[in-house]
Formats: C-alpha cells, sequence, structure tokens
C-alpha cells in the first residue's frame, strides 16, 4: 500500500544504476502515462510521474520520451531506496544558458530577452 508521505521532497536513488529520480512531490495535474496497467501516484518538478504497475512494481515515466523505467519490484523497495537529494554545486562558470518566464522577470525588475532566454556569449 503507498504511503506517499513517505517518499515526498525525497528523489529515488536506482540501486542499480546511481540514478536519482524526484524530488518526489504530490501530483499536481493528471498525467495519463499512454501505459494500460499503471496508475500515477507522484511527480517530480519536470512533470514526470512515478507509476505504480498492476503487479505493485514502480517506474518513472518521463513526459517527454514516454520512456518507463522500472525502479523496484514493490513499494518497499522502492521506499528503501529514497534519500534526501543530493546537493548540486554549481560553479556560475559552468552555466552557458538559463532560462526565466519572462512575465516573472518583470516582477522581479529583471530585464531579460522577450523568449526569457539568457545565453553566455562562447
Amino acid at each position: 500500500m503507498i504511503d506517499l508521505e513517505q517518499v515526498i521532497g525525497l528523489t529515488f536513488k536506482h540501486p542499480e544504476t546511481g540514478c536519482e529520480y524526484g524530488v518526489i512531490r504530490r501530483m499536481t495535474g493528471k498525467p495519463t502515462p499512454p501505459f494500460v496497467g499503471y496508475t500515477p501516484f507522484a511527480e517530480d518538478e519536470c512533470g514526470n510521474a512515478f507509476v505504480e504497475a498492476n503487479d505493485s512494481s514502480i517506474s518513472f515515466w518521463d513526459h517527454e520520451t514516454d520512456d518507463l523505467t522500472r525502479l523496484a519490484p514493490d513499494w518497499k523497495s522502492f521506499v528503501a531506496n529514497c534519500q534526501e537529494p543530493t546537493q548540486v554545486d554549481l560553479d556560475p562558470a559552468q552555466v552557458k544558458s538559463a532560462w526565466i518566464d519572462p512575465e516573472f522577470a518583470k516582477e522581479l525588475g529583471l530585464q531579460v530577452p522577450p523568449d526569457g532566454w539568457q545565453k553566455k556569449k562562447p
């Protein structure tokens, strides 16, 4: 049985690949993965979904590619591999481009291009 409170705010770290999925949050919409037999129960900050299959396994659905990645055979295994998100330290010199919603930028008093993309000159 899924108890979403156990994993909200955490990421899932795949025990075999080391890839992180998440940050896990409550559903804000109703994504409809194009797979029969899968029920979405949570999403990440990019709109991808965590889904439970009819066999109780847990998978991750990438909404842009429609890829479905099996994460765990059951809820207990899924929870066991959830953890606090890994801290990412980004050196500003590594940033090549960034996007900000132009309307939000206006609210902050920032000048950005009409499409919101700020690109560093090579």
